[in-house]
């Protein structure tokens, strides 16, 4: 993300600039993060102002719907940007909660007016159209489709069954599929609940294939072990498929978010701001999916649900058919695992960088 910092020559002496400066870009990152998957680019300017020893600070950001303008001011220009750019994040994060629920009316449009044009039922087939049905998924839900393939591969006999090659997953996927399209159109009406309502039948339907093959006896319903689950995740990760892509003529913004924001993880858990700023996972995706590997499958979902798909508790509840309660109890448990595997690989890392040390 640009920025432009406006008459930044009040600051005095010119040595404290560039400490400012270092201050701005330091946590400019934050604000890049929460506007990682950001379908437009943005330019945060600053404009510094003094009115006899104090200095007034105003921040000014253009999203798609909105130009967020925070102002702050005191005796410490470095002071009073951390004031900015705290208030600055906590106003982006709410206004994309905004747009999204904007984004999700305009779902509903597209959808209406994709199953008013249908004319062949998909329930009159014996297997749905593969191209056309996924497309219309996939520009209505593009992040419907990377949920199912990890919930397949966290359910024991369907992750067996499509390891050991005896039923493909885009098999199951194209079960899911057709039975999302088949109750679709009973509820045309859905509006700005369709995403969840989505969600909670894909991982309804997800549950009912688990337990239809677990009957058939076809292979062992343990829950695989860590080193299958290790194998698999490899092999996955070597043969992906390029997860769907949101159509540009569909949406003007994505809010399926691909990575997640590290810092937020860890400010949740209670980590102090110094110590975040030490984590020296850089939020790489390898790293946290290697974390996340090591959390139980269940926990996982939750977790996943909650800081990559950004549904809130209650939502979490009504898609696993669980408590508020339950959830938030799963939710705290693998931010806290979560957590601890961060700061034990932040702490070799820092181990192995020094002297003397070897890994």
């Amino acid at each position: 993300m640009e920025y432009i910092i406006h008459h930044l020559e009040l600051i005095e002496p010119p040595t404290q600039r560039s400490f400012f400066e270092d201050e701005v870009r330091k946590k400019i990152s934050r604000i890049e993060k929460v506007l990682r998957q950001y379908r437009k680019e943005v330019l945060l300017e600053l404009f510094l102002k003094k009115e006899g020893n104090l200095f007034v600070i105003t921040a000014s950001l253009a999203l798609l719907e909105k130009i967020l303008t925070v102002e702050e001011e005191g005796f410490k220009p470095v002071a009073v940007i951390n004031f900015v750019f705290d208030t600055l994040k906590n106003l982006v994060a709410r206004q994309l909660q905004v747009e999204r629920k904007e984004h999700l009316y305009k779902r509903k449009n597209k959808v209406n007016n994709f199953l008013e044009n249908t004319t062949t039922s998909p329930a009159e087939q014996e297997k749905p159209d593969k191209k056309s049905f996924a497309q219309f998924i996939q520009k209505i839900f593009p992040e419907i489709e990377q949920y199912i393939k990890n919930e397949i591969r966290r359910k024991p006999v369907l992750a067996r069954l499509t390891r050991k090659r005896m039923v493909e997953m885009d098999e199951i996927v194209d079960k899911i599929y057709l039975h999302l399209y088949t109750e679709l159109e009973k509820k045309p009406d859905i509006g700005e609940k369709l995403v969840l309502w989505a969600f909670s039948l894909a991982g309804r339907k997800i549950n009912e294939l688990d337990e239809k093959y677990a009957l058939k006896k076809l292979v062992s319903t343990e829950p695989l072990t860590n080193e299958e689950m290790r194998q698999m995740e490899e092999e996955l990760t070597a043969n992906a498929d390029t997860e769907p892509v949101l159509a540009e003529d569909v949406d003007e913004n994505s809010f399926g978010l691909n990575g997640f924001d590290l810092p937020e993880i860890l400010a949740d858990a209670g980590i102090e701001e110094d110590i975040i700023n030490k984590t020296e996972l850089d939020d790489k995706e390898n790293d946290i999916n290697r974390i996340l590997q090591q959390l139980p499958g269940g926990q996982r979902s939750i977790f996943e649900l909650y800081y990559l798909y950004r549904f809130s508790i209650p939502e979490i509840g009504q898609i696993n058919n669980m408590r508020i309660g339950k959830v938030d109890e799963l939710l705290q448990t693998a931010r806290e695992q979560f957590t601890d595997l961060v700061k034990e690989t932040t702490d070799h890392r820092q181990q192995a960088t020094r002297p003397g040390i070897r890994g």
